[in-house]
């Protein structure tokens, strides 16, 4: 179960895989001139924001995110091995297509990837381990880490981030009821690429 708290997400800047519409999985692809440009205009959203604590996945383009979007507060950042976006294995760097939709719905072996039920535990216990953290939290991961979100929150699959959207995340008062997501930059994401689900 994801702690009952409220919490902010922003998924990292763009990078060049991104940008080609290749899945990155695991692959340690760093932020291009586009996505540092993305995180340096959302800074200004997070500037005015009462972050205690930015935790975030220890992967290059988020962490430098984390970083970017972090330099006016006086806060730190907790590097967390399980916020990392899920493994595609031998699929990483490939284009996105049908056959991730197959791994999702659990019925695609992928060589060397994580399967989507080991990725959604392994996330919960990495949003877990950063809401442990004095709080509010930032939280800087991936697409596929908005997909764990959604998953525990019991949200609409059709929500989306793109790069460097900044999304507020508050359960809900009744114990069933799906979580609210509030997207705090730009209008509500509805499009998807590689790195989304």
């Amino acid at each position: 179960m994801l702690s009952n708290q409220t919490f902010y997400f922003l998924r990292h800047g763009e990078t060049e895989w991104n940008a080609r519409g290749l899945m990155q999985g695991n692959t340690d692809i760093p932020l291009n001139d586009v996505g540092r440009s993305q995180a340096s205009a959302v800074r200004e959203f997070v500037r005015d924001l009462d972050v205690a604590t930015v935790c975030s996945s220890p992967l290059s383009r988020a962490h430098e995110t984390a970083q970017i979007v972090s330099a006016d507060l006086d806060c730190p950042i907790s590097l967390i091995s399980d916020l990392r976006e899920f493994s595609m294995g031998v699929r990483d760097g490939t284009p996105f297509g049908d056959w991730f939709l197959e791994w999702r719905s659990g019925s695609l072996h992928i060589e060397g990837a994580e399967t989507r039920a080991d990725f959604l535990k392994r996330a919960l216990g990495g949003l877990n381990e950063a809401l442990e953290n004095p709080g509010p939290v930032l939280v800087v991961a991936h697409g596929g880490l908005f997909g764990a979100i959604k998953h525990y929150g019991d949200l609409d699959d059709t929500l989306q981030v793109s790069n460097c959207d900044l999304v507020s995340m508050t359960p809900s008062v009744e114990s069933d009821a799906p979580w609210e997501c509030c997207y705090m930059n730009k209008e509500r994401g509805v499009w998807i690429d590689a790195g989304e689900w």
